[in-house]
């Protein structure tokens, strides 16, 4: 939805918190961190340092401005140059395309922490986990004035999250 254009009045966000003509307050920070199916890497040598990844393919959700694999792949020194990638529509089907052994996603801890509690995935590098304080879920509004309805809302939505 166009928030600068008055589509909508506010939206949440998962990003960065950098869009153009918004104002954006984060309301959680995103963990990310490589996951996979525990049956991609069973019966075979765990990858053991991150250019062990170049082995599998990854998956990637399509985004305006892709990041996540990027900004992971800067904090381990490792070039993605020759990463075979699998470009999906949208998140959730990464998550399931992960969840069958087709690949290694970056793993948002938010929207995966059941899937990692019980096992169906797991992390294949643990220790190596994105802590970004600029990642996260952000609500955003346009510039300007904000009506006292969203600024409620705001207010109602920050406390949740602090909260849980």
């Amino acid at each position: 939805a166009d928030v600068a254009a008055g589509e909508v009045d506010v939206a949440i966000r998962y990003g960065r918190g950098t869009w153009p003509g918004l104002r954006a307050r984060r309301l959680m920070p995103e963990r990310l961190s490589v996951v996979c199916a525990p049956s991609l890497v069973a019966g075979r040598r765990r990858p053991r340092a991150p250019a062990d990844l170049l082995r599998y393919p990854l998956l990637v959700s399509h985004a305006q401005l892709p990041f996540e694999w990027d900004a992971w792949a800067r904090q381990h020194d490792l070039d993605l140059g020759r990463a075979q990638t699998v470009h999906l529509h949208d998140y959730n089907i990464v998550v399931e395309a992960a969840l069958a052994g087709q690949g290694m996603a970056m793993g948002r801890h938010r929207l995966i922490a059941a899937q990692l509690a019980s096992g169906a995935l797991v992390e294949a590098l643990p220790g190596t986990a994105l802590d970004d304080p600029r990642i996260g879920w952000w609500f955003v509004s346009p510039r300007g004035q904000a009506a006292p309805a969203a600024v409620a809302f705001q207010a109602w939505l920050a406390q949740a999250a602090a909260d849980g």
